[in-house]
């Protein structure tokens, strides 16, 4: 698929995303959410969002997430996912708290099972030094943090070895990968299209942070 995905943070308040502040819910205002929030985590709340086209086009059902994108899916997720169909050249990736990136799709339309399939290709990749020496500054102090957190189960040091081999070019098994890429965000908790605009935003969340 010649999709790409672009690391790109910011918070998600005061970001010129089509999502914009007009979408965040004020204090006291109560409101139903459109996707589905991670327990215990915080999310910027957002209001229900129309379709760009009326409140015609599909979205997955809600009762299917979280979607972990580095598993197999079963089957009635995967036939749920394969009929919401997509026409978005730009899908904007937004963890609990800020927008970290976007998926530019070289595609007119495709379906949301084709979006899972690429983050899972996304996440398996090995990170090249070279595609990480190109990241923002910002991104790249977070992507070491969240590699070394992965492997540091047992020692610090384990981490700060491995890492050092990476950059030094030594292409390993437990190298960094398109999972650090993306933060550790590899669950899936919505994806809808966005008011008054062509583009679809992607939620997700890194389960480390809400789950034991």
């Amino acid at each position: 698929m010649p999709w790409r995905y672009n690391p790109r943070h910011a918070p998600l308040v005061n970001f010129p995303c089509p999502i914009t502040r007009a979408f965040v819910d004020t204090p006291g205002t109560q409101t139903t959410h459109s996707v589905h929030s991670p327990p215990h985590l915080h999310r910027t709340r957002c209001m229900p969002l129309p379709t760009s086209n009326d409140t015609t086009a599909a979205r997955p059902d809600i009762s299917y997430f979280p979607i972990d994108f580095t598993t197999q899916l079963a089957t009635n997720i995967s036939t749920a996912l394969s009929s919401c169909t997509i026409s978005a050249n730009v899908i904007h990736v937004h963890s609990p708290s800020d927008h970290i990136g976007e998926i530019i799709a070289e595609e007119n339309e495709y379906t949301a099972l084709t979006v899972f399939q690429y983050l899972k290709k996304l996440a398996e990749e090995s990170l090249k030094p070279e595609r990480y020496n190109q990241l923002p500054d910002d991104i790249k102090i977070q992507v070491e943090s969240i590699f070394k957190r992965r492997v540091s189960s047992a020692s610090q040091n384990v981490g700060d070895q491995l890492w050092s081999r990476f950059l030094e070019g030594d292409q390993h098994p437990h190298s960094p990968t398109g999972r650090d890429l993306l933060l550790g965000n590899i669950h899936i908790w919505g994806l809808h299209p966005i008011y008054h605009s062509d583009d679809w935003v992607l939620h997700v969340a890194n389960p480390s942070t809400y789950t034991a």
